[in-house]
C-alpha cells in the first residue's frame, strides 16, 4: 500500500508538471502569435464607431424607437438569426428569433405571415417583387414590421414584396440565389436589388479578378472554418481542429508556412495562386492598408463590375421574363449626421475607401454609363435613420421605400 501510494504521488507530481508545462508552452505561444494578429482592428473599431448597446448608443435607441425597452434593444441589435449553412448556396439565413421571423426560401415574413400563404405566393407566377440584398435589405435592427419591405407592401397596393435577403451577401452571392430560385421555378414580376455597402468590402478582401472574389464575408469570419478545413467531421478531422485550435500549433504552423507580416496588393489568379484561409484573414484584417493606396483603381474596378452585372442581369430578365432594377443604396459609413460614427472615422483609411467607390458609382450613374437607381442620398436630413453605423432604422427605411418606389415602379 506505501508503495501504491508513492507511485500514484509520483504520478500526481508528473501529471501537475506536464500540464503546467503544457499551458506555459500555449501562453507563450499565445504571446508570440500576437506579433501575427493585427490587435489594432479591434481599437480602431472602438475609436470610430458608437456600440448600439453602449450607454451613448442606448440613448440613440431609445429616441429611434420612442422607446426605454432595453430589451427590445439587445434582442434587435444582438438577438438577429445570423446566417447557417446551405446545400447549394454560399449560407443563407438562420432560424427565427424573438424579433426575426423567418420562413421558407428564408424569406423574412411579416406580422400575420403563414407558411402556407406564403408558399401560394412563390407558387403563382409574375404577380411578385423580389428585394435581393444583404443586413440592410434584410432589415437588421429593426422588427419584421419595420423592414423595408414592409414599408413597401404598406404602400404598395396589390403588388406584393417578398424579402429575400440574407446578412453578408453582397452582389455577387446575390446572382447567385436569384439563379437557385429561377432553377427551382420561381418566378417573379421584379427583382430589386439593393446593393452598395458589402461590395466595397468584397472586393477589398482580396487581390483576385471582380469575378472570383472568395465568400470571406460570412464564411470565414467566426464560421465555418472547420468545415472548410477539415472537411466532414469524422474523428481524425476533429481532432485535427482541436490540435490546431492550440497556440502552440498555430504557431508551428505559422513558422511551417511563413506568411507576411504586413500584406502588399498585388493581383493574383484565383485557379493558378490559390489564397490559404490565413491569408483570406489576413486580407480582412488589413484591407484598408492594402487598398489605401490604389483606392481609386479599386472604385474603377469596383464600377466595371456593376456594368457588367447589369448587363447580365438585363439578360437573365429578359430570358425570364422579370423587370430588373439595382438600386444603390444609402452607405451609412459616408453620413457624417449618423450618430453611430465618431468624428476621428472620416479621417480614417476605410472612409475614404468608400468615398473613392462612392464617387465612381454616383458619376457613372448620373452620367448614365450605369443604369443603377441612385437612392445613396435619400436618407440626408432623416432624423434618426440609423439603428448603427450601416443598418436603417424604421424611419430609414420608410424614406427608402419612398425612393424604391420612384423610376420602374409596378403599377
Amino acid at each position: 500500500m506505501h508503495r501504491l501510494k508513492g507511485w500514484l504521488q509520483g504520478a500526481a507530481v508528473f501529471t501537475a508538471i506536464t500540464l503546467a508545462l503544457f499551458l506555459l508552452v500555449n501562453l507563450v505561444a499565445y504571446l508570440l502569435l500576437a506579433s501575427y494578429r493585427d490587435e489594432q482592428l479591434a481599437r480602431r473599431s472602438e475609436q470610430w464607431f458608437v456600440p448600439p448597446l453602449s450607454p451613448e448608443g442606448q440613448q440613440v435607441l431609445r429616441r429611434v424607437f420612442s422607446s426605454r425597452d432595453e430589451q427590445l434593444f439587445l434582442e434587435l441589435i444582438s438577438g438577429d438569426p445570423s446566417i447557417r449553412p446551405h446545400p447549394v448556396l454560399a449560407f443563407t439565413e438562420g432560424l427565427s428569433t424573438a424579433r426575426y421571423r423567418i420562413g421558407l426560401e428564408s424569406i423574412r415574413y411579416e406580422p400575420g405571415w403563414t407558411d402556407e400563404q406564403v408558399a401560394g405566393w412563390l407558387g403563382r407566377e409574375g404577380e411578385f417583387v423580389y428585394l435581393l440584398g444583404g443586413s440592410t435589405a434584410f432589415g437588421h435592427g429593426v422588427p419584421d414590421d419595420q423592414t423595408l419591405t414592409a414599408h413597401l407592401n404598406r404602400r404598395a397596393g396589390e403588388v406584393r414584396y417578398l424579402n429575400l435577403a440574407v446578412q453578408a451577401y453582397d452582389s455577387i452571392r446575390e446572382v447567385d440565389r436569384l439563379l437557385y430560385l429561377l432553377r427551382k421555378g420561381h418566378r417573379p414580376a421584379e427583382v430589386i436589388f439593393l446593393d452598395g455597402l458589402n461590395d466595397v468590402t468584397t472586393f477589398a478582401w482580396s487581390n483576385y479578378p471582380a469575378h472570383d472574389k472568395p465568400r470571406t464575408q460570412g464564411l470565414l469570419l467566426n464560421r465555418g472554418q472547420v468545415g472548410l478545413i477539415y472537411g466532414f467531421p469524422r474523428r481524425r478531422n476533429m481532432l485535427s481542429a482541436f490540435l490546431f485550435s492550440l497556440p502552440v500549433v498555430q504557431l508551428a504552423a505559422r513558422w511551417q508556412t511563413p506568411l507576411p507580416g504586413r500584406l502588399e496588393y498585388r493581383p493574383r489568379d484565383a485557379a493558378a495562386e490559390p489564397m490559404s484561409w490565413q491569408e483570406l484573414m489576413l486580407y480582412y484584417e488589413q484591407w484598408d492598408r492594402v487598398q489605401g493606396g490604389r483606392k481609386e483603381a479599386l472604385a474603377g474596378e469596383l464600377a466595371e463590375y456593376h456594368r457588367e452585372n447589369l448587363e447580365f442581369l438585363r439578360r437573365v430578365g429578359e430570358a425570364f421574363g422579370f423587370r430588373v432594377r439595382v438600386v444603390y443604396q444609402p452607405i451609412g459609413l459616408l453620413y457624417r449626421d449618423n450618430p453611430f460614427l465618431r468624428e476621428v472615422f472620416f479621417e480614417s483609411a476605410p472612409y475614404q475607401v468608400y468615398r473613392a467607390a462612392d464617387e465612381a458609382l454616383r458619376e457613372r450613374i448620373e452620367s448614365g454609363a450605369l443604369g443603377m437607381i441612385d437612392c445613396s442620398r435619400s436618407l440626408e436630413g432623416v432624423e434618426l435613420a440609423w439603428v448603427d453605423s450601416t443598418h436603417y432604422s424604421p424611419q430609414g427605411n420608410e424614406t427608402l421605400a419612398e425612393c424604391l418606389e420612384g423610376p420602374g415602379k409596378i403599377r
